[in-house]
């Protein structure tokens, strides 16, 4: 009895251990979003430039998350997610203390490779300690935090910069990236894989997604800017777009399972996140 009380308190624990650095890059995101006028006025940029603080932030997850649960099933989830959550502190640090735009956007861009690496490996860690029988449940707790953390952002980012500033935004990163470490480091035990099990990685796979995207972002900045004559970005992104998908569905170890595509649920279940992020940001962008 006790032994089964002291491995459910275990698992309690680093639940919410690994829950807590996950909700740094929901949290941060949507926190950041009411912040933009104070920025604006700081720096002396338009609406549209400082937009770039939330649009590079997502795209840079995007591109780095593959490459990121990649690298976990080669050296490990506990140890990618240890380094991600520190490398979020620090710089988080960095974009406390920035003083020009540009330095505020390099930091952001920073941020979210280094929480590019909390995600995918945090739900491998999940998997990893939860019980058989406690798996659905924990996994259930787990999104919901994610989800409540990012609905909690504007409001909590906020009362933030009415009492402190939009600095300080990125400094209550710190203390919740730190706590995360430091009980995943505690309790979640640390698993190597084996030799024979590590899987190459995609680098071509990843170079084509990175490029794809890029040239998407450039594709819609264009169009924003009503050139219509740029249509170079759109005919890049797609055509990188197709040879990404080509390419992914001949290697054996792809960056992106896109054959996961076939199956409808999951289809169906990406589009509508999909939908739901756009609107999100969008939405408060706009707000």
């Amino acid at each position: 009895g006790g032994r089964g009380s002291d491995s459910v308190s275990a698992w309690s624990i680093a639940l919410l251990g690994v829950a807590g650095g996950s909700i740094l890059i929901p949290l941060n995101s949507t926190m950041l979003a009411v912040a933009l006028p104070s920025i604006m006025d700081e720096f002396h940029v338009g609406a549209g430039t400082v937009s770039w603080l939330v649009t590079l932030y997502l795209a840079t997850v995007a591109i780095a998350l593959p490459a990121s649960g990649s690298l976990g099933d080669r050296f490990g989830h506990r140890r990618m997610f240890i380094l991600g959550v520190g490398a979020f502190a620090l710089t988080s640090l960095i974009g406390a203390v920035a003083r020009s735009f540009p330095m505020l956007v390099a930091a952001r861009v920073l941020q979210a490779a280094s929480g590019a690496g909390i995600t995918p490996n945090a739900v491998s860690l999940v998997r990893s300690f939860a019980p058989e029988d406690r798996r659905g449940g924990s996994f259930g707790v787990f999104d919901m935090l994610i989800s409540t953390s990012a609905a909690l952002g504007p409001l909590v980012g906020g009362l933030l910069v009415a009492e402190f500033g939009w600095r300080s935004l990125f400094v209550i990163a710190v203390p919740i990236a730190m706590l995360s470490a430091s009980i995943v480091t505690a309790v979640v035990p640390s698993v190597r894989p084996r030799r024979e099990a590590r899987p190459p990685l995609d680098l071509a796979g990843l170079a084509l997604l990175s490029t794809s995207l890029l040239a998407l972002l450039l594709a819609l900045s264009a169009a924003r800017g009503g050139d219509r004559r740029e249509w170079w970005p759109v005919a890049a992104a797609v055509a990188l777009g197709a040879l990404f998908v080509r390419h992914e569905l001949r290697v054996p170890a792809p960056a992106v399972n896109v054959r996961l595509f076939r199956v409808r649920p999951f289809a169906a279940a990406v589009v509508a996140v999909l939908g739901a992020t756009i609107i999100l940001h969008a939405t408060m962008i706009l707000i």
